[in-house]
Formats: C-alpha cells, structure tokens, sequence
C-alpha cells in the first residue's frame, strides 16, 4: 500500500469538524447542525468543502508523487 489515503480522509473530515465548528460558535445557521427530538436539519456546505479539500490534497498528492519521480 504506496498511497497514503490517510490523507485526504483526514482532510475532508478535519476541514467538516471545522465549518461545523465556525458554524456552531459564530452562529452562522448554513453551517450549523441543528438536531432535535422533531427533526435534523444538516447544512451541507461543510460536507461539500470537506470533499473538496480532500480532492485537492489527494491532487496535490499526485502531483507531489509526478514531480518526485521525475
């Protein structure tokens, strides 16, 4: 196993637990987890920008793994 998926998996998920976190303490509600006994309602732009930064950092992964074999 040469790739380290590791990676991007924390990545996308540190950079969740962060929106969500901002979210939470400045109180922004479309990045905020709302859950009660009636409904939940979860905001999916942290989601969104956690799939980002997990594509870029498996991108830059890549491009790290070309230029050093090169």
């Amino acid at each position: 196993m040469k790739r380290p998926f590791w990676m991007p998996l924390l990545a996308a998920f540190g950079v969740m637990i962060v929106l969500y976190g901002v979210g939470y303490f400045f109180n922004i509600a479309v990045l905020q987890l709302h859950i009660s006994l009636d409904y939940t309602e979860v905001s999916l732009l942290p989601i969104v920008g956690g799939f980002a930064a997990g594509f870029v950092c498996e991108g830059v992964l890549r491009y790290r793994r070309r230029v050093k074999s090169v």
